[in-house]
């Protein structure tokens, strides 16, 4: 099957909404949209959908997102970090990564790293 050129594409639809628990209900109900083919984001300014975009190169599809406007990254550490520009990407790299292998009460002699971090380590 071919792909439909951009033509022949449909079209992004902006909404704005009045109600905001109508938007969140929608918000928090696009899970269901999963293989339908419709996404819903958030509009954002160019300066933030670049941050967004750029967090999302560094830190992965399901370690960024945005809420209310605003980009969140899950960093290393395993906690949220609100990001407004790309030098807190860099800062929040820096700060994660640095991290000490945590001995396991199993096997005292090996240690173990989070799966978080093998996988910052792998994008690396």
């Amino acid at each position: 099957m071919r792909q439909p050129s951009a033509r022949e594409r449909a079209r992004p639809i902006l909404v704005k909404f009045h109600n905001f628990s109508f938007r969140n209900k929608i918000w928090f109900s696009k899970s269901q949209l999963k293989r339908t083919g419709i996404t819903v984001f958030e509009f954002l300014t160019k300066q933030r959908h670049d941050v967004f975009m750029a967090a999302q190169d560094k830190f992965g599809v399901t370690s960024s997102w945005t809420k209310e406007g605003t980009a969140y990254v899950l960093g290393s550490d395993g906690k949220r970090h609100r990001v407004y520009c790309r030098r807190q990407l860099i800062e929040i790299d820096k700060h994660t990564v640095e991290t000490v292998p945590v001995q396991t009460a199993a096997r005292p002699n090996t240690a173990s790293v989070a799966p978080k971090l093998k996988r910052a380590a792998a994008r690396k």
